[in-house]
């Protein structure tokens, strides 16, 4: 079975891009030509031939100009709690936090770029329908070559069983040449990072890496409101969450040098974080999101946890309450075992876009949630030339670095 997967489309005007066997590749109708993909943007570079020179086309990430980044500080509030549970139903007046289908998620300047991985995607599913078809055929064609290999039939079919070993090995080639055009279906990446922006990429990579390393991290899933006076409660606010990793780890159709920073989703596509884009969702469906039209939020929330034994180690414990309260916070005397809660602050970050990305994660530990958050303002900052409000926010990062003052470092943001 001889396979000839090749697709060939536009990717911007005067640039085709090619699929095949051995990879993607792009053609401008003249020599001397490639793309890079930087932290500016899609950018083609085109030689002109007998002179020595070239040009570059550059496709601009996105944005307007913008604030990138959204500084949500806020007053701490009333305690928040998770919802003591209804049996796995949904309590009315529940606010689910998701994001809307990855349809409508895409920003229009990385429209270009998912075609081209949607291409692969295609070639991808066309190949694993091949190797179904071919493994299938191959088991019935050894079936059959069992039964007519029986002692005393084989020499009835030597025939036919001369044109079943030739048909499995036809098929054996054919699943090996499907394994080879799976391997060479990959969408391949090598970032071009400016020379003022890798500095700042290395600091959202290492403080990832510790953010990964904290004891507890969440997704924050639902919210409700909570009835205070008929529920005896503290908080203000119920809420479910669900554990979640932080890896470094790749999708399988898309290859680069460094892995991208993997925030497990509970409700949704995962978020997969590169140098000039965040992909979410999976390999049939999927979105790009320009890094300059992504908000990140950072807020602090009053968490009241249900004993002490669920603390994490590295967590900040700010305060305690009762279980059952009075309106001025007193304990309930009038539930038999009422038990102390302690109340714990846990730093929150949510990802959002205006075209209705919205996912929000907790984790345990304050210090290196505030110092991804900050590494990634400086990245933004960098990314759209605002050199010096970078460096304001790196000393600033810096400062926090030798005081180990988290609060003043959050309040320095503002």
């Amino acid at each position: 079975m001889g396979l000839r997967f090749r697709q060939s489309f536009t990717l911007f005007p005067g640039v085709r891009v090619n699929l095949g066997k051995n990879g993607a590749s792009v053609s401008f109708g003249v020599p001397g030509a490639s793309v890079n993909l930087s932290g500016n943007g899609l950018s083609a570079t085109v030689g002109m031939p007998g002179t020595g020179l070239s040009y570059t086309t550059r496709l601009p990430l996105g944005g307007s100009g913008e604030e990138p980044m959204v500084w949500d500080q806020g007053q701490q509030g009333p305690a928040t709690g998770l919802d003591p549970g209804s049996g796995g139903g949904v309590v009315p007046g529940t606010r689910f936090i998701q994001s809307q289908g990855v349809d409508r998620l895409t920003s229009p300047s990385m429209a270009s770029l998912k075609k081209m991985m949607l291409a692969v995607v295609r070639q991808r599913e066309e190949i694993i329908t091949r190797t179904q078809e071919a493994t299938e055929r191959l088991a019935e064609l050894r079936r059959e070559q069992s039964w007519r290999s029986m002692f005393l039939l084989s020499w009835i079919f030597r025939a036919r069983l001369a044109e079943l070993a030739a048909a499995i090995a036809a098929e054996d080639e054919a699943l090996l040449e499907c394994d080879q055009w799976m391997q060479a279906s990959l969408v391949g990446m090598d970032f071009n990072t400016p020379e003022g922006l890798v500095g700042p990429w290395k600091s959202v990579e290492d403080a990832f890496d510790k953010l990964s390393r904290v004891s507890r991290a969440w997704d924050l899933t639902s919210e409700r409101d909570i009835d205070r006076k008929r529920e005896r409660s503290s908080a203000g606010l119920a809420v479910e969450r669900s554990d979640i990793r932080l890896t470094r780890s790749s999708t399988p159709w898309v290859r680069t040098k460094r892995e991208p920073l993997k925030f497990q989703n509970a409700n949704g596509g995962d978020l997969y974080l590169y140098p000039g884009f965040l992909l979410v969702g999976s390999e049939r469906m999927f979105a790009l999101v320009s890094l300059v039209d992504l908000k990140v939020a950072i807020s602090f929330t009053r968490f009241t946890e249900d004993s002490e034994s669920s603390i994490p180690s590295d967590a900040k414990v700010i305060g305690e309450t009762w279980a059952k309260v009075n309106k001025d916070g007193s304990r309930d005397k009038r539930f038999a075992g009422n038990y102390r809660r302690p109340i714990v602050s846990y730093p929150e970050l949510r990802f959002s876009t205006e075209s209705g990305l919205n996912e929000a994660f907790m984790f345990s530990n304050l210090d290196a949630t505030i110092r991804f958050a900050l590494a990634f303002r400086s990245l933004q900052l960098r990314s759209a030339g605002e050199v010096e409000a970078a460096a304001k926010v790196w000393a600033t990062s810096e400062l926090a670095n030798a005081k180990g003052d988290t609060v003043e470092l959050t309040r320095l943001l503002g």
